[in-house]
């Protein structure tokens, strides 16, 4: 008897499960037949942006607007728009409030937003960071920026490298090389032509004096 019934329940528990799964997939289905996607929309000549309620996120007062999602704007970061030919980031809050100036030539939204909430803003052909709420995180004056990796950010300027780290820290151009080891998971970089590590005061420990220091206090990728 006790058989029989475990049987029935565990026939009855496979049952409701297809049920369920059923029933999500036809909700995934629902879903995926709509456009969740923010739009931009024109008002006398004059950009802005809306959900897919059509409710409003930004009020039509822009020349431009720099989309950054393929579904929705999250509501938390700013979105760039463009006064004239000027850049500068606005808050989807349905009134368009400016967490920063109209100051740069470009603003440059990818996986540095993405991941770590930095903005890549542009003057004059030269590059700098700035943080979600409009302060800048480095001089505008850097020559180029590298694809993000291993909570790493490297930049040059002219012939000499640094980086930005994925908390916004930023360790000037002041090297002449900078490499990542698998092994120890720390970044390697070469000043006046010795290699050794940068501690979290930002200075130099020379490779040799690596086991005099607290290698925790290096810069390298988080665990």
């Amino acid at each position: 008897m006790l058989n029989i019934k475990a049987r029935l329940d565990s026939f009855n528990l496979n049952r409701e499960y297809e049920i369920i799964n059923s029933l999500n997939k036809h909700k995934d289905q629902i879903m995926e037949s709509y456009d969740w996607s923010d739009q931009e929309f024109e008002e006398n000549g004059k950009y802005g942006l809306k959900d897919c309620f059509g409710e409003i996120l930004i009020p039509a007062q822009y020349d431009e607007t720099w989309f950054r999602s393929s579904y929705f704007v999250t509501r938390e970061k700013p979105i760039a728009c463009r006064k004239g030919n000027k850049w500068g980031m606005v808050m989807p809050d349905g009134k368009g409030s400016e967490a920063t100036e109209f100051l740069y030539d470009n603003i440059i939204l990818g996986e540095y937003y993405s991941f770590w909430n930095l903005i890549v803003v542009a003057q004059e052909e030269k590059y700098g960071f700035i943080d979600i709420k409009g302060n800048p995180l480095t001089p505008v004056d850097i020559d180029e920026i590298y694809q993000p990796a291993n909570d790493m950010g490297k930049v040059r300027k002219a012939n000499k490298y640094g980086f930005i780290y994925y908390n916004g820290d930023y360790v000037e151009p002041i090297y002449d090389k900078i490499s990542f080891s698998e092994s120890d998971k720390y970044y390697h970089v070469m000043l006046n032509g010795q290699w050794g590590f940068v501690d979290r005061n930002k200075g130099f420990v020379p490779a040799e004096r690596k086991d005099e220091a607290q290698t925790s206090s290096f810069y390298g990728i988080t665990f």
